[in-house]
């Protein structure tokens, strides 16, 4: 299984984006597709080992999809949860000139687990008790989750409830759509896998018998499946779709205008049903936009760009990553307009083509970018720096700090309030545009926090707290030897050697429950 570095969800090893959020899986040279400060999803553990986990997703996978299509924790789930296992991944902006916006989560869920029972917390509050170890997944919105039991009973939970919903026994494998709370599921029976669709707390709809695979549309209105080597397309009845036996769909869009396949090694758009183009061999997905009408991907080692279901524009001679918030929430509407780090050339505002696409910034910079898309911090070398216009190159864009050796940063969610470490492991603030003020040493690790201005760190393996540039406090109400830390949108959940403790605000920690 290989598990997603933004929401920790478990997928498949074969898989190139998160079935539950988008997350591309390929390894990149970004070195943080989400920004810097966020905190890394607590460990996806193996079963002995008891972690906090938060389940992050962006609305339509939001990072998502193309290894399946084609294909900044520890767990093994035993089912893929949320949208189609992977194919592309996301964004897009108004027009060609307009930075993309995004949409970023209201709320966060996140679930913790003992030896004894598994709490599913929305917003750091209300946890609702399942009395076994179980792995839930969450909707696109943070607002509802599914899991599976022991027994194979699937069941789901939303925000406000009180205790979870039965929704089908003998499940096999559960996929939420990317767009709202519609479930796609596999019922197992003595003649193979009865596929299902649902909208949470409505009666599911049955889709076929006998399914060899299917994969969802956003809106969950759409499926596209296998059965006895043919593929058909579901829109409340089926109808056959003519592609080739071979072909494994991984992403389709709402009603099946776009469908994504791979094919002998091969990845493939289907328009309309019946426009087939190939995007090539050893395609390797970045991003999708929120309709899948635009495709970023990488091949032979330069980045390109598919609009409309036709074959791909070469944009750069690199290959890339896609930035976008952290708590993105779905997919935006276009990639054009957006920012891309590519591994070797520098930092490219995406054009729809090679001489449409502006190098904005330089080699080897490690970026954030702000929840307002309007504005991208990094750091290179021995500077931080901020860049607000996104539209061409700064030939010289301002520093922050200068010689600093600069090792790990957080910043505030506009990228005005930021800490930093250097190489000998001191902690600075800067705000705005003013000096670094160092505030203390041996800081090993930063996290923002839940509002700006406020940071924790990580010092003598204690939790401290800071605000605006403050002196360290230590964070209290904690009892045993800290593990670890993960920022939410809504909350943050830290783990200690004894138990697991909630923030909903500021520094002030209340126990969920004991190890």
């Amino acid at each position: 299984m290989k598990n997603c570095p933004n929401c920790n969800t478990a997928n498949e090893d074969q898989s190139a984006f998160c079935s539950n959020c988008g997350q591309s899986l390929q390894d990149t040279a970004v070195k943080s597709a989400a920004p810097e400060n966020a905190a890394p999803a607590c460990d996806a553990a193996p079963a002995e080992k008891i972690q906090a986990e938060t389940v992050e997703v962006a609305s339509e996978p939001a990072k998502s999809p193309l290894d399946t299509v084609l294909g900044y924790a520890k767990k093994y789930a035993k089912f893929i949860v949320a949208g189609v296992a992977a194919l592309l991944v996301i964004i897009i902006a108004v027009n060609l000139f307009t930075p993309a916006k995004f949409d970023l989560l209201e709320h966060s869920m996140s679930y913790v687990r003992n030896d004894d029972a598994t709490l599913i917390l929305f917003d750091g509050k209300d946890a609702v008790r399942v009395d076994e170890r179980v792995y839930p997944s969450a909707n696109a919105s943070q607002t509802a989750c599914i899991y599976t039991t022991d027994d194979d009973t699937l069941y789901f939970v939303k925000l406000g409830n009180k205790k979870p919903t039965k929704i089908a026994d003998d499940v096999s494998g559960a996929y939420f759509a990317l767009n709202g709370d519609c479930v796609m599921y596999y019922v197992e029976t003595d003649d193979g896998k009865d596929l299902y669709v649902t909208e949470l707390g409505k009666s599911p709809k049955k889709v076929d018998s006998d399914v060899q695979s299917a994969a969802v549309s956003p809106d969950g209105k759409t499926v596209v499946y296998q059965k006895d080597d043919e593929h058909y397309v579901y829109n409340g009845k089926s109808s056959s779709l003519d592609i080739s036996r071979e072909a494994s769909v991984e992403l389709v869009s709402d009603g099946a205008k776009y469908i994504y396949y791979t094919r002998s090694g091969a990845t493939y758009i289907l328009k309309n049903k019946k426009n087939e183009v190939k995007l090539g061999d050893g395609v390797t997905p970045v991003m999708l936009n929120r309709d899948y009408s635009e495709c970023l991907y990488t091949k032979d080692g330069s980045t390109y760009l598919s609009v409309n279901g036709k074959d791909g524009e070469k944009l750069v001679s690199d290959g890339s990553a896609y930035l976008y918030p952290g708590n993105m929430r779905r997919l935006p509407r276009t990639l054009i307009g957006g920012i891309i780090r590519t591994s070797d050339k520098g930092l490219y505002r995406v054009g729809k083509n090679q001489d449409k696409t502006t190098k904005i910034g330089p080699r080897n910079a490690y970026p954030t970018m702000a929840e307002d898309g309007e504005s991208i911090g990094y750091y290179k070398s021995s500077s931080i720096y901020r860049q607000t216009n996104l539209k061409k190159e700064v030939d010289e864009p301002k520093a922050l700090n200068r010689d600093y050796d600069v090792n790990d940063v957080a910043y505030s969610s506009d990228l005005k309030k930021i800490y930093f470490t250097d190489n000998s492991d001191d902690l600075y603030y800067v705000n705005g545009n003013g000096k670094p003020k160092k505030i203390t040493y041996d800081v090993t690790d930063i996290y923002a926090g839940l509002s700006d201005g406020e940071f924790f760190v990580i010092k003598d393996n204690e939790l401290y707290y800071s605000k605006n540039g403050s002196d360290l406090k230590k964070v209290s109400g904690l009892n045993g030897d800290f593990d670890s830390i993960s920022v939410k949108a809504k909350h943050i959940i830290v783990e200690t050697d004894e138990a697991y403790y909630r923030c909903t605000s500021g520094n002030k920690f209340k126990k969920i429950c004991d190890k």
